[in-house]
């Protein structure tokens, strides 16, 4: 059971990961950065989705 959802959790980062380089992509090719907000949100995204699914295959 603790796998499976680890393995949502890790699935989500990769959607998450795919989602951000996506927004980067189309940002940059409109000539338009990113702000600081969304950057942050992304990797604090990415960081916690990450690391619980790190912590929750450890038990």
């Amino acid at each position: 059971m603790l796998i499976t959802i680890a393995s949502c959790f890790a699935i989500a980062t990769l959607v998450i990961s795919v989602l951000y380089g996506y927004f980067y992509v189309q940002k940059k090719q409109q000539g338009i950065p990113l702000s600081p907000r969304t950057k942050a949100v992304f990797t604090s995204l990415i960081i916690l989705f990450g690391t619980a699914s790190l912590l929750i295959t450890q038990y």
